[in-house]
């Protein structure tokens, strides 16, 4: 049953060691993953999602990252979600960047990155015989390059 959930296969070792990751981020770093849950049913997680680093492209980079279940896809989740995880990024933490990572087949996470004022940046081969991910970028508005 679990296998059936996770492409990885075992649930507990995995898990546990990213659970401990988004809590160091957290805790240590001040951003992280976030649950994402409907305010009618906030007991009913639909995804996870914000902001936190991923190393590619030859360096670190914090990236905008978010799953959601198949029930919360096209109601504006992704967006909202995009827009708070920016405002911290730029606002709170004040990050002269933030970077998003997708599929090129994800026509609608692709919209929802250039509606957040995402950038193409680069490619990444991060998949064996796929083609390369997209790599897209926002900058600070004060760090914004000319």
């Amino acid at each position: 049953m679990c296998q059936a959930h996770n492409r990885c296969g075992s649930c507990r070792a995995p898990a546990r060691l990213r659970r401990r990751r988004y809590c160091w981020h957290l805790c240590c770093l001040n951003y992280g993953w976030w649950a994402i849950a409907r305010k009618e049913t906030p007991e009913h997680i639909i995804g996870f999602g914000g902001i936190a680093p991923l190393n590619y492209l030859t360096q670190r980079r914090i990236n905008l990252g978010y799953r959601l279940a198949v029930e919360a896809w096209g109601q504006r989740y992704a967006t909202e979600l995009g827009r708070d995880a920016l405002a911290l990024a730029f606002d709170a933490l004040s990050l002269p960047e933030v970077f998003g990572l997708v599929r090129p087949d994800h026509a609608a996470s692709i919209r929802v990155l250039e509606k957040l004022g995402m950038q193409r940046f680069g490619l990444l081969d991060d998949v064996p015989g796929q083609a390369p991910s997209l790599v897209l970028r926002v900058c600070h508005p004060t760090t914004a390059p000319t």
